[in-house]
């Protein structure tokens, strides 16, 4: 993929704040590296040359020292399509690079594309300086999304402007040199991630998220009028499976590429049923992709979580948690239109996401849900397999229906043991950060752009 952009770099003034530091895991909404890019990425103008670009490393080496399109001096850049919303007003980007000695640029920039609509959007320069940064030493660049902000801002490469607002949905992550500039841009990015810092959650599936995605989709008996209502600020589901068997119908959206370690995470789905609800479950389904579809084990797969109805009633919403982690899922099918299975493993790359109806349930699924969410497991007891904050005997009846959970020693030792919070409802991920704690110093140099 190929394609010149024009623009002018404004300068921008920014204090450097040098530290070393430790963070918990953070909410990372997008990750772009090497493994993404030789997967979908692209290169334009200067960067589209041989030798500009080298992933073979696992890093993406950049080396910006010729002037191949004879424009705007050493300009271009590499990308890749990227699907994610998030808030720019607690989000930062982070940068993982190594400067290599040979380099002379003074900086670098990162852009974001807003998505705005069909055909509609804008994008987001941000400047990041590279004359602090010692060679040779891997180091964490983080700026902030708002302050300083971006530096410069545009219609996205063949669209219409949009509102002109940081209000993402992500269409694209790039690298770029400085527009006209004459240094040599040398470096190895690891990684350029979009991270909410202080945010549990991972990502979320409620009526604004989907409605949002450009890959968002029904099938089966919710393509039928009047079986799901996305309109409000909840999902109204009113499904008759009618008994078909399998999964009989549903909705979700696909394009996701998001890495995680799922066990760190866990599901929280919140929901009320309807009256009319007759059936026993229905079921929770996360696609992850393992590559290229190329040969066994390197296709993708669909795990399926089934929840069953009576951890809901009809008068306010409950949230129920799954732990994520392999062997917590109910089952995994390869996933529609791969011809190869991924390794069976939950070591996400989440490619999609569904609400699903089963068709072995004969009965109506009437219900009503406010969100499905991944967040980070809070630090809990051992034994605590649904991960509310104690240990009793609904840990030991979803240890019994998926023993892979844990270790029932743990519960028997844990069994009665006083919870870690006050109240007995699962914790808002805005509550969460009261439990979570501090990894270990990270092995590397962390700067931090602050207006």
């Amino acid at each position: 993929m190929s394609k010149i952009n024009r623009r002018k770099i404004g300068a921008i003034a920014a204090l450097l704040l040098i530290l070393t530091t430790s963070r918990s895991d953070a909410a990372e909404f997008a990750s772009y590296d090497a493994a993404v890019h030789d997967a979908r990425g692209f290169a334009f103008a200067d960067f589209d040359d041989f030798f500009a670009v080298d992933t073979s490393g696992g890093v993406m080496s950049i080396d910006i020292n010729n002037d191949i399109d004879m424009a705007n001096g050493l300009f271009g850049g590499m990308g890749a399509d990227f699907v994610a919303d998030f808030n720019p007003a607690t989000t930062q980007l982070e940068i993982m690079l190594t400067v290599d000695p040979l380099n002379v640029a003074s900086s670098f920039n990162i852009v974001l594309v807003d998505n705005d609509g069909v055909d509609t959007g804008e994008e987001y320069q941000f400047s990041f300086n590279l004359t602090g940064v010692t060679p040779g030493l891997p180091t964490l660049l983080t700026q902030s999304l708002v302050s300083p902000g971006p530096v410069f801002r545009q219609a996205a490469f063949n669209q219409m402007d949009g509102d002109m607002i940081q209000n993402y949905g992500l269409r694209q992550i790039q690298i770029q040199s400085a527009f006209g500039g004459t240094d040599r841009l040398k470096i190895d990015v690891d990684s350029v991630k979009l991270v909410d810092p202080d945010d549990p959650l991972l990502i979320e599936f409620n009526t604004t998220t989907y409605e949002a995605q450009t890959q968002k989709f029904t099938f089966g008996t919710f393509s039928e009028t009047g079986v799901l209502d996305a309109s409000g600020s909840t999902f109204l589901i009113n499904a008759d499976p009618a008994g078909t068997g399998g999964p009989s119908g549903g909705f979700g959206f696909t394009g996701l590429n998001v890495d995680f370690d799922a066990a760190d995470y866990q599901i929280e789905i919140e929901a009320r049923l309807l009256g009319n609800n007759t059936a026993d479950q229905f079921n929770l389904l996360l696609g992850d992709n393992d590559g290229d579809d190329s040969g066994p084990g390197l296709g993708s797969e669909d795990f399926n979580f089934f929840v069953d109805t009576a951890n809901f009633n009809t008068s306010t919403f409950s949230t129920f948690t799954i732990p994520l982690g392999s062997g917590s899922e109910t089952d995994f099918v390869t996933t529609f239109g791969f011809t190869n299975g991924g390794d069976g493993l939950q070591n996400f790359g989440l490619s999609q996401m569904q609400i699903q109806a089963s068709g072995d349930d004969p009965g109506v699924l009437g219900i009503e849900i406010l969100r499905f969410s991944i967040v980070e497991r809070p630090p809990g007891i051992a034994g605590d397999f649904d991960g509310d904050g104690d240990v009793d005997g609904h840990d030991f009846l979803v240890w019994q229906r998926n023993p892979a959970v844990g270790d029932l020693s743990d519960w028997q030792t844990n069994y009665g043991a006083p919870p870690l919070a006050a109240a007995t409802s699962v914790p808002e991920p805005a509550t969460w950060m009261l439990l979570l704690c501090a990894t270990g110093a990270m092995p590397i140099r962390r700067i931090t752009e602050r207006s």
